[in-house]
């Protein structure tokens, strides 16, 4: 599949804070024309849902380290950093090109 999903999963669960972490299942890639990845999962805390979690990377590597994201997003397509990253160059994930 996407050989980068775990790198942006370790990445959120690097970047936890409190004592109650979350787990992150995968719930959807998305990407832009030029490689740029948004790879988005829901997140489950210990009482339940907390909504989804996303790690954004213009350059996807395999290093945990070269994914930012975010934390309790209700809707990716209104999430304003999503939005952003995306833009007009976002392409179904059918096209998406792997990133190197």
């Amino acid at each position: 599949m996407w050989p980068y999903v775990d790198a942006a999963r370790v990445s959120l669960e690097q970047n936890q804070d409190g004592l109650f972490r979350s787990r992150f299942v995968f719930h959807e890639v998305r990407c832009r024309l030029d490689g740029g990845l948004v790879v988005i999962f829901d997140q489950r805390g210990f009482f339940g849902s907390d909504g989804l979690a996303f790690a954004i990377s213009g350059s996807p590597s395999s290093d945990p380290g070269s994914w930012a994201g975010g934390y309790a997003a209700t809707d990716p397509n209104t999430n304003e950093e999503i939005r952003a990253f995306l833009g007009k160059h976002e392409v179904p994930v059918s096209a998406c090109p792997l990133p190197g």
